[in-house]
């Protein structure tokens, strides 16, 4: 009788102990599950149109300039995980739609701050929803002929001006020589020196046909 009390305590006491031990083992993988981890989570918003699998997003540390690239699933969801700290750029590039940049201020365990490149103290919700800003387009609009183009062109503005002045000179000189006070005009503001200059005979038909 005592030895069946004896086995009796001894199967509770090795229960217990084994109830005890499984305990321990279960805390630190329940402190592992729900440690936190520095995690970016962002979602594209764009029209239907947009392919999101063709994208590329860029994560860029500012100072080391290391980066990490990650493409969006179908649904433009992308994510970023064990981040280290410190100061990061997000880009999205693309070849449909341009969207904004941002700065990414990771501080420590689940404290990231997102800002817009552009306005540094405004602080945006998380997850982050970027949204597209306008559609790039892929081939250049042809710019029709006008007269103004011409106008802001330097080489036609210098063809123009020969132009006028091989057009308007022959017409001023001969205003100058038919007006005698601008005659006047003209000698008067010549040198003494040029003015004493002996003018050289001309010799007339005349003159030829006399001497033969």
């Amino acid at each position: 009788m005592k030895s069946n009390v004896f086995i009796l305590i001894f199967i509770l006491f090795s229960i217990i102990n084994l109830s005890f031990a499984n305990e321990q083992i279960k805390k630190p993988q329940q402190q592992q599950t729900t440690s936190s981890v520095n995690k970016l989570e962002a979602k594209l918003l764009a029209p239907n149109d947009a392919k999101f699998s063709s994208y590329r997003v860029k994560l860029r540390d500012i100072n080391t300039f290391n980066e990490i690239v990650q493409i969006p699933t179908k649904d433009g969801i992308f994510s970023f995980v064990n981040m280290s700290n410190g100061l990061y750029s997000l880009e999205v590039e693309s070849m449909q739609y341009n969207f904004p940049h941002f700065k990414v201020d990771v501080l420590g365990k689940n404290k990231i701050k997102v800002r817009p490149a552009e306005n540094e103290t405004s602080i945006l919700p998380l997850p982050l929803q970027i949204k597209a800003t306008h559609k790039i387009p892929f081939f250049q609009q042809h710019v029709p002929f006008s007269i103004f183009s011409l106008v802001q062109n330097p080489m036609a503005i210098s063809v123009l001006f020969t132009c006028a002045l091989i057009f308007l000179l022959p017409k001023m000189m001969s205003f100058i020589e038919q007006d005698e006070e601008t005659k006047e005009a003209l000698k008067a503001s010549t040198p003494a020196l040029v003015q004493q200059l002996p003018e050289w005979p001309t010799i007339t038909q005349k003159q030829l046909e006399n001497k033969e």
